[in-house]
């Protein structure tokens, strides 16, 4: 079995994975479980074959390097694979838990996976904490008694896996550095510090990050409902002007729905180029002890009038899209990272997102779909690579 509480080996809390082409899920567990410290080996990097189920490696942090997480302070986040230079890069949200007066301990890991060892960057540096800011779901205040702290989370690499975009959740900027100082051990701290820049300032805060094929940044946006893009120069990480139809900014829309659009998080793309999909689920309920599991007793949403969307807890969307833009990953993987493994592990899948928060989930799916943007929000779905027509309000 996978998932035991408790059980060495078994997956206790996850919270990022990626799927790869030949068929290996990097799952990355946290290890902690209803707010206790995790415990040992339970902070884990996860190696599955999708295909069989098999485990085909397990990386302890314990044996990744000192220091690396911490059982009480760590909360490991979201997880990138670099297939060009063999590394993973982790987002650890640093959030304590709640039996500690720790203060939280956010930060970058890097993992040799030639070497099986890793190491921490930028702990509680600026661009990793959260920053004084209240999130907000349609106006209104995430926990009210105290904002939310939660540190780095959302992670995605550039197509030539040259640089590396993150933010933390509690702030409004995402991040970049070049993942050549992530592999660079002997760096001082100053330094690597120096080498972090603001990509862009989107006004909202994201739990997801994805990089598509053709250079674009897709970021999750809490406060708007939906998915944004930035466009990203390939060549040197910087940030390009998108075009609206009437004046050049920095990041635009791909598709927003008050009403059903919660807390987006977790895209991943379908690999015939036609379409990418993401998660929305009511994560700012359960942290307030809101969130109903009971089908006859669904939360309703202190923030709607008619909480029709409180129906389901989480949802899957599917954007249709054209253009056969795929996940940078894909597009750009050397096939020599696949020599290790049997053929029959080769595999072009489509990642189906099985949960958010601890991969604990009754998903329903939602095709997106009718003709009823603006024409500003129709030109800035074209300019990412929509179809014309296929993104709708619900």
């Amino acid at each position: 079995c996978l998932k035991k509480v408790g059980a060495r080996g078994a997956l206790q809390s996850v919270l990022g994975f990626e799927i790869d082409p030949c068929g290996r899920m990097w799952v990355l567990d946290q290890g902690k479980v209803v707010n206790e410290k995790a415990q040992p080996f339970a902070m884990k990097i996860m190696v599955v074959n999708v295909v069989t189920a098999q485990v085909l490696e397990t990386l302890y942090f314990e044996q990744l390097g000192h220091n690396l997480a911490n059982p009480y302070t760590s909360f490991l986040n979201d997880v990138a694979y670099d297939p060009i230079n063999n590394y993973l890069y982790i987002t650890d949200s640093g959030i304590p838990i709640p039996s500690t007066t720790l203060p939280p301990n956010p930060g970058l890991i890097a993992v040799d996976l030639s070497t099986k060892k890793g190491k921490r960057f930028l702990t509680s540096a600026l661009s990793t904490n959260a920053t004084d800011m209240y999130l907000k779901i349609n106006g209104v205040n995430v926990t009210e008694a105290a904002p939310m702290k939660t540190g780095a989370d959302g992670i995605a690499l550039t197509v030539d896996a040259k640089f590396l975009i993150f933010c933390p959740l509690t702030s409004t900027v995402n991040y970049k550095i070049p993942t050549f100082i992530l592999r660079d051990w002997t760096l001082g701290d100053a330094e690597v510090v120096a080498s972090v820049t603001k990509l862009v300032d989107k006004q909202f805060s994201s739990d997801g990050l994805a990089f598509a094929s053709n250079g674009a940044l897709l970021s999750t946006s809490l406060q708007r409902n939906g998915v944004f893009f930035s466009s990203v120069d390939t060549n040197d990480g910087s940030l390009l002007p998108i075009w609206n139809g009437t004046a050049y900014v920095d990041i635009l829309p791909i598709v927003q729905n008050t009403d059903y659009m919660h807390w987006p998080d977790t895209i991943g793309f379908s690999h015939d180029g036609r379409s990418f999909l993401f998660v929305s689920n009511q994560l700012y309920l359960f942290v307030q002890g809101m969130l109903h599991f009971d089908t006859t007793v669904r939360a309703r949403s202190h923030i709607q009038a008619n909480a029709t969307s409180s129906a389901y807890n989480f949802r899957v969307w599917k954007v249709d899209i054209d253009g056969g833009i795929e996940s940078a990953l894909f597009d750009n993987f050397p096939s020599s990272a696949c020599s290790s493994l049997d053929s029959s592990s080769l595999v072009w899948l489509i990642p189906v997102c099985l949960g958010v928060a601890a991969c604990v989930a009754v998903i329903i799916v939602v095709l997106v779909g009718k003709r009823k943007r603006t024409e500003r929000k129709k030109r800035s779905t074209r300019s990412f690579g929509l179809s014309e027509g296929l993104v709708q309000d619900e």
